[in-house]
């Protein structure tokens, strides 16, 4: 049985945001190292659609939180 396909879609404001993102890094630290920063991006983005419940844990809902199921 094949299992569900995702795909991770940036939004143009999540496009603009990496492109600033870019910007950043490359006024701070060269265009090399924001290239590494934009390809780490890429690299998660694609583990997500590989493992699509591996995502960190800042993008659960907030009473998913806690270590402590009955907190």
């Amino acid at each position: 049985m094949v299992g569900k396909i995702f795909r991770v879609i940036f939004t143009r404001h999540a496009q603009r945001r990496r492109q600033q993102i870019f910007d950043f890094e490359e006024n701070l630290n060269g265009k090399r190292y924001a290239r590494k920063v934009q390809q780490a991006i890429d690299k998660e983005s694609k583990k997500l659609e590989e493992f699509p419940d591996s995502h960190p844990n800042y993008l659960a809902r907030p009473n998913q939180l806690s270590a402590n199921p009955n907190a």
